[in-house]
């Protein structure tokens, strides 16, 4: 193979690998977005209350998550409140002049720290050459 044959193969390899990688973040990004959603709703079922009323939804039980593009068009992981709770979310996590911020957010990031790790290394290793 000479050296323009080389170039032209590698160029044609590197053109390749966003639409592929793209692909494989979408299989990946939503592994990781069932992950989140589960810590999400482990820490919020720590702060249940024992209210029982009709129509009364815990913020643990209206978790949604999903992937989508982002405005420059990566992959990206939503998890947030579903339709019933998601005016909710920041009282509870910032807390208010009469209740205390329970600061859940930042204990999810936490949990899922090692989920995230992991999905980067499985989407970078297949071009890297690491296999861990």
């Amino acid at each position: 193979m000479d050296y323009h044959e080389a170039l032209r193969v590698i160029s044609e390899a590197l053109g390749r690998m966003p639409g592929e990688l793209n692909g494989r973040a979408v299989k990946v990004m939503t592994q990781l977005e069932r992950r989140v959603k589960r810590n999400a709703q482990k820490v919020l079922s720590k702060h249940r209350t024992k209210i029982e009323r009709a129509g009364y939804t815990h913020m643990a039980d209206d978790v949604v998550g999903f992937v989508e593009n982002d405005k420059a068009g990566n992959v990206a992981v939503l998890v947030k409140g579903g339709n019933r709770t998601y005016r909710k979310w920041h009282l509870l996590d910032d807390g208010t002049s009469k209740a205390a911020p329970v600061h859940f957010i930042d204990e999810t990031l936490r949990m899922s720290d090692a989920d995230i790790e992991r999905a980067v290394e499985e989407l970078t290793e297949r071009y890297t050459g690491d296999e861990g």
